[in-house]
This record gives C-alpha cells, structure tokens and sequence, in this order.
C-alpha cells in the first residue's frame, strides 16, 4: 500500500512539474523574460503559505524577509511600465527615463 502511495504521490508532483513548465513556455511567449522570471520566483512565498497552512510549520525570520523581498520585487516588475509612463509624462520623454 505505502509502495502505491509513493508511486501516486511522485506521478502528481511529475505532472504538476510539467504543466507548471507548459504554462511558463507559454507566458514567454506572451510577455518578457524578466517579468515572467521574477513572477516564477512567487513560488518562494507561495510555499511559505504552503507551508504554514497545510504543514503547521512556522518559517524563521530570514525566511520570511526574504519571501516579502520577492513579493516586493515581483509588485515592482508589476508596476514598472505604469511608473515608467507617468514619469515620461511628468518629465517629458526625454533624460534618464
């Protein structure tokens, strides 16, 4: 029984792997590298949510500053065309922006 578990449990986590790898070839294809890279890193926090409300594990510190840094940094990416506009609209198109 614990055999057929192991095979069923390792045969889920293969195909989830592989539709997650699906669904990032076709967000390439969509959007930027850069974009789809730093949004693929929300798998850091995301096992950390995993990991608090499936497992009752609470991470340590460090770990989670370092998932809101990611989460930080995939909102940033979110925004930056937005932020990019409005600055070319303050100041004008031209400079460092």
């Amino acid at each position: 029984m614990v055999v057929i578990f192991s095979f069923m449990h390792a045969s889920v986590l293969g195909v989830s792997g592989l539709i997650g790898q699906v669904l990032v070839s076709i967000a390439l294809r969509k959007e930027t590298a850069g974009l789809v890279s730093v949004t693929r890193s929300l798998d850091i926090a995301l096992a950390y949510v995993l990991q608090i409300t499936w497992f009752g594990q609470i991470p340590q510190t460090e770990s989670v500053i370092g998932a809101a840094l990611v989460v930080l940094a995939v909102a940033f990416m979110t925004v930056e065309d937005a932020l990019l506009t409005l600055l070319r609209r303050i100041f004008g198109g031209s400079g460092i922006v």
